[in-house]
């Protein structure tokens, strides 16, 4: 998005520079040369692209809003690799509910890390907030994609942002959302409502306005709104980048106002000024550090600048007004910047800055000097001399050095101070640095006090690195000299007796009871004693024992995704043994005894035990392995086969099952769908003519999907026999003498290839086929004998009609028409074919359409045509043949054309957005289908068993459901369509209940108890439910149920809630049980003329509250007075009751001393009186 790279409202800025001294050194955190992407390396060699936010957690791990690759990356603390933990690449916003790496982001801008470790990022272009869990899921958080401002009051999930920038969050865990186009500062609270917290808009184009007004106020005005940051104590600080200015949202007041950049537009100026006199130029971002100070991207000019917590002064910290990008390890404020977006601070002062135009993170680091002194030795006799050292940091190539000695210069400029002090003598040095980025340039080491004695008393004290240890094990025992002079002498003794070496230290793995000591022999000459003992430790020395370790699971050689429950068996593991279980060598599960999981195939699984136990030997073994055998579930299925199908009547045919999984399988062979036969492979009957044969096999394999599985169904087909019979006809029954005559054989039952014997008058002719030629003479008499091969033909040999010749005078013409097609569908090309009789041996034929002829009358009997309905086709033969009574013949042809069908299937699941394990039907309707269309049903592309227009089965997640319809119909286009549904199914949720009271516990008796419902994955609208002591409360149906203690709930009363989350899939968890604690007294109750009230607390401060039922239910007042032990009133209020009931809270605050007071209840049936007492 360039409007975001470009230095907005330009113009309506002017630009200066400031350079002030620096303290800080800049180098690159994280990115490389040139924009791009390159992850999982260290962080400097990776590549970034225009990082808009930048980010720390609690461990100081470093998260980047990393713009044009549409991610977030992380940068490890402790390692500085560089990896992607949200967005895929794509520009798009979507994923929710999965891992965030899965998932696509578009154009993330600001970014937040909460107190609980979840991260937030907002999409510029998305118009959202998006939340990545600390399980690696991402969801939205606020906004509903729509650029527009709504939802004010409600989830944020359901309001509008508009192009939202930067960030924030509090210590209580609301979420800051700097809402740009809408000009606003909006705020999620920790239930995940929203609501604006500065600025009033309007949309698009801002202003600047209000200041001095509640923030939230008609009259305030901000101006495209970048960044936000929020203080410790809730002060809120807005980057308003269009008006040049840092804004700050008073807590306490919630009153506005400028913090910093003056109202005469942008600028560089005021650096070691005023921060509310400095000028701006389109600041991005804002944040703090610890001590409170303001930190400012000041992305037009190219700066980072900074406001002190306590002065209200400005200054640049980092760039020097260039835009561009200068080398690492430099002083920060000579560097050069390119449009920082973004900044933040860590616990040690580091500056992390989002330098957006470099594509990098760049990191500003305090330079400060320091140096530190040691003497040779202290606390020694007197004229000693003694060399004092000076360490120095960051002191540059040649540091200069001023001995101290009690505040007065000695020595000269070394790193080293040799002199003889006297006792009480304060050393120290100050450190001159020439290093050019350090600042201040001078360090004051810490002052060494010397001790000198003109008589001392050696002592010595040893201590060992460990005692209560394992047998065998080295201890250091170190001794401490006091007064031992520059070279003591040490004798360690084990029993009394000498061991070890001259040595301050003495490594011996001792005994159990051993007793060890050391004596010291001074060298100081006014020693009191030369040579003296230590003190004794006595070595408590622990046998060792070793741990051992065997798992077992109750079962092995099982199916696919059945969960194993594994259990370690332990010896000498000690109270607290840890467990570490493992999958084939990788750590899985978690530290207890017992480990869940559901294997693959050759999963091997063992455990390592980390003893507890004292001397354990080994600490760490591991168990045996159990090597998994998970057997995978296969499909079943049965397909079967005839032996012989377009049989006749009464032939036996076998039908064979062919299994696939089956095991050593049962079969249950069906006609018809009645159950027949025995349980065999084959199965042998004579069937009847459209007997349907299937098999019902049983699978004897244990892991399978379906035991039993249907196979195909073969429909017979039985020909019943039959009697052939053969007809012939002449193709002219009179002819002209001469006339060749076509006999034509028309067989019934003749078989797919009958055989023909042309006889004439008895004779054979030698002719085999369909059809015979012959030049009869008159009278002649044709016949044919057909030998039929059709199946079941009874008998196989029949002779036909005899045909007698009828030679005669001449003959007349004739013509049919036979199209290529009977039915015709728009569109499609015909062609018509004229079968001429009498026609002569050369026919010509004109063509014609509705009485118009088409092309030259010609030898070609064909016409190919494309027509429309009721289109007549005519042919004219014009014959040769001789004989003939007329020339010419005609025959016309009607066509009936049929219109294109456009065929189509709509598929309709009978439910969808369902939870997990929930079947579906499935419904295909077809559109122009025809009679019998045909359907191929598919889930994720695979064929899967159904040939009707339904289907069912139980569905995953974005399983894709498939019909393919092939239509029957006439004239059907396209033959064969396809429909998908993409099912959407949901995983169950489980809310998660907690009930607190307030008070949580000393209520008074009469005190109203409130209990409320916290709970997380309650979904939009949860149910709540109420129990006292396991007893559903009536009508207590909200998240808050307040109760009278004493009245409503009693002193041990257990309160319980469950919640019922009603999403689609949720679930309903009920909470901890709350232990009531109440307090007897503190209540002080009226029971006269049947009258019940009650006044509580009693004592109290003044306040109270008074609680009654009157007998009278149709009184609609009650008159209270506070009288004092003198009888004086210091109260007197008439209060309105309800159906004889009332409620009313008195406050006797600043009326009323220390002391006993009455309460007087005046009604409509007298009045009646109680005593309290007042305390302050």
């Amino acid at each position: 998005m360039n409007r975001r790279i470009s230095l907005l409202i330009f113009l309506a800025c002017s630009v200066l520079s400031y350079k002030p001294a620096s303290a800080q050194i800049i180098t690159t955190y994280a990115g490389s040369s040139a924009a791009g992407f390159v992850d999982n390396v260290q962080a400097k060699s990776a590549k970034i692209n225009q990082p808009y936010g930048v980010a720390l957690d609690a461990n100081n791990n470093v998260y980047i809003a990393d713009y044009n690759n549409n991610r977030v990356r992380k940068v490890d603390a402790a390692t500085g690799i560089i990896s992607t933990i949200a967005g895929n690449g794509t520009s798009s916003s979507t994923g929710d509910g999965g891992l965030a790496t899965n998932a696509t982001l578009k154009g993330p801008s600001g970014i937040v890390v909460d107190k609980f470790g979840n991260i937030y990022v907002s999409e510029l272009g998305g118009n959202k907030v998006r939340k990545i869990a600390t399980n690696g899921n991402i969801s939205t958080f606020a906004g509903n994609s729509t650029p527009t401002f709504a939802g004010d009051g409600n989830l944020a999930v359901n309001a509008s942002l508009n192009s939202p920038i930067g960030l924030a969050t509090d210590t209580a865990g609301n979420i800051y959302i700097a809402d740009e186009l809408n000009n606003r500062i909006r705020m999620v609270n920790t239930t995940g409502y929203i609501s604006t917290v500065a600025g009033n808009g309007p949309s698009g184009s801002g202003s600047y306005a209000g200041d001095g007004a509640v923030a939230t106020s008609s009259t305030v005005r901000l101006n495209k709104p970048y960044g936000v940051a929020v203080a410790p104590n809730g002060d809120i600080y807005i980057a308003d980048n269009g008006n040049c200015k840092i804004r700050k949202v008073d807590f306490a007041t919630g009153i506005i106002s400028t913090y910093a950049g003056v109202n005469t537009g942008g600028g560089s100026t005021g650096d070691g000024g005023a921060a509310a006199s400095a000028k701006l130029l389109n600041p991005y971002g804002v944040s703090l550090d610890a001590a409170g100070n303001v930190y400012i991207a000041d992305k037009g000019n190219n700066k980072i600048r900074k406001v002190d917590a306590v002065s209200g002064i400005i200054t640049t910290i980092a760039g020097n007004g260039s835009n561009g990008f200068s080398s690492d390890s430099v002083s920060a404020t000579t560097s050069k910047l390119s449009a920082p977006a973004g900044t933040v601070v860590d616990a040690n002062g580091n500056i992390y800055i989002a330098d957006l135009g470099n594509s990098r993170i760049r990191e500003i680091v305090p330079f400060y000097p320091s140096v530190s002194i040691a003497a040779s030795q202290n606390n020694v006799c007197s004229g000693t001399s003694i060399t004092f050292t000076a360490t120095p940091t960051n002191g540059g190539v040649v540091p200069s050095y001023q001995w101290m000695v009690n505040g007065a210069s000695v020595g000269t400029n070394s790193a080293t101070y040799t002199y003889v002090p006297a006792n009480g003598d304060a050393v120290s040095c100050v450190l001159t640095s020439n290093n050019p980025y350090v600042n201040p340039i001078t360090a004051n080491s810490d002052t060494i006090t010397m001790v000198l004695s003109t008589s001392l008393v050696p002592s010595a004290t040893i201590a060992a690195s460990q005692n209560n240890m394992c047998s065998g094990t080295q201890v250091v025992y170190t001794a401490t000299a006091v007064n031992g002079g520059a070279t003591p002498s040490y004798q360690w003794m084990v029993n009394g007796a000498p061991m070890g070496t001259n040595s301050t230290t003495f490594n011996y793995a001792p005994a159990n009871g051993e007793m060890i000591s050391c004596q010291l022999t001074s060298s100081l000459g006014c020693a009191t004693q030369a040579t003296v003992a230590s003190d004794t430790v006595t070595a408590n020395v622990v046998t060792s024992v070793v741990p051992s370790i065997t798992i077992t699971t109750p079962q092995n050689n099982i199916c696919a995704n059945t969960p194993v429950t594994f259990t370690a068996a332990i010896t000498n593991g000690g109270t607290t043994p840890a467990y570490q279980w493992l999958v084939n060598g990788v750590n899985a599960g978690t530290s207890i005894n017992t480990f869940n999981y559901t294997p693959a195939d050759g999963d091997s699984i063992s455990c390592i035990l980390t003893s507890s136990a004292g001397c354990a030997n080994p600490a760490v073994i591991a168990s045996n392995g159990i090597v998994m055998t998970v057997n995978p579930v296969v499909n079943t299925a049965v397909s079967i086969s005839a032996s012989q199908n377009n049989i006749c009547s009464g032939t036996q045919v076998t039908y064979t099952a062919i299994p696939t999984n089956g095991g050593t399988p049962s079969y249950q062979w069906m006609i018809n769908g009645a159950a027949v036969g025995t349980n065999n492979a084959s199965f042998t009957i004579a069937p009847a003519n459209g007997n349907v044969v299937s098999c019902v096999m049983t699978s004897s394999i244990a892991c399978v999907s379906q035991a039993a599985a249907t196979s195909n169904n073969v429909t017979m087909n039985v020909t019943t026999s039959v009697v052939p019979q053969v007809n012939i006809t002449p193709s002219l029954s009179s002819v002209c003498a001469g006339t060749s005559v076509l006999y034509t054989a028309i067989p019934s039952h003749g078989g797919s290839a009958p055989s023909y014997q042309w006889t004439v008058n008895g004779v054979s002719m030698g002719a085999t086929g369909t059809n015979f030629s012959y030049i009869p003479s008159n009278g002649d008499v044709v016949n044919c004998i057909m030998t039929s091969n059709a199946a079941c033909a009874i008998p196989a040999i029949d002779t036909s009609n005899n045909s007698v010749a009828t030679v005669a005078a001449p003959t007349t013409p004739a013509v049919t028409v036979t199209p290529s097609q009977n039915t015709i569908c728009l569109g499609s090309s015909v062609t018509y074919t004229a079968t001429p009789t009498n026609g002569g041996g050369y026919p010509t034929y004109q063509w014609s359409v509705n009485g118009a002829n088409i092309g030259p009358n010609t030898a070609v009997a064909t016409f190919s045509y494309v027509p429309t309905n009721g289109d007549v086709v005519a042919c004219t033969i014009t014959s040769n043949a001789v004989c003939l009574t007329q020339a010419t013949a005609v025959y016309n042809d009607t066509a009936v054309v049929n219109p294109i069908l456009i065929a189509n299937v709509n598929l309709t699941p009978s439910q969808n957005n369902i939870c997990g394990s929930t079947p579906v039907n499935f419904t295909a309707t077809p559109i122009n289908g025809g009679t019998a269309p045909a359907y191929q049903w598919k889930v994720n592309g695979v064929s899967v068993n159904g040939s009707g227009n339904t289907y069912s089965f139980t569905p995953l997640n974005n399983d894709a459901v498939t019909c393919v319809m092939t239509s029957n119909a006439l004239c059907a286009d396209p033959g064969v369509v396809s429909a998908t549904v993409d099912m959407v199914v949901n995983q169950p949720a489980v809310p998660v209940v907690t009930v607190s009271a307030n008070p949580s516990s000393g209520a008074i008796t009469g005190q109203p108890i409130t209990f409320t419902v916290s709970t997380a994955n309650a979904g939009t609208s949860p149910q709540y439910k109420w129990y006292r002591n396991n007893v559903l409360i009536a009508g207590a149906t909200q998240s808050v149920y307040t109760a009278l203690a004493g009245t409503d709930v009693a002193n041990n009363d257990q309160i319980a809630a469950t919640v019922t989350n009603t999403d689609p899939c949720g679930d309903t968890a009920i909470s901890n049980k709350f232990t009531v604690a109440i307090v007897p007294s503190g209540v002080a109750n009226i029971n006269a003329d049947n009258n019940s009230v009650s006044l509580y607390p009693n004592p109290n401060t003044g306040d109270f509250i008074v609680k009654g039922s009157l007998e009278n239910k149709t009184q609609h007042a009650v008159t209270l007075e506070v009288f004092n032990t003198l009888g004086q009133s210091v109260y007197q209020e008439t209060i309105q009751v309800s159906n004889g009931a009332f409620e009313h809270k008195i406050s006797l605050t600043g009326n009323v001393s220390a002391g006993s007071y009455f309460l007087k209840l005046n009604g409509g049936n007298g009045s009646n009186m109680v005593r309290f007492v007042v305390g302050k």
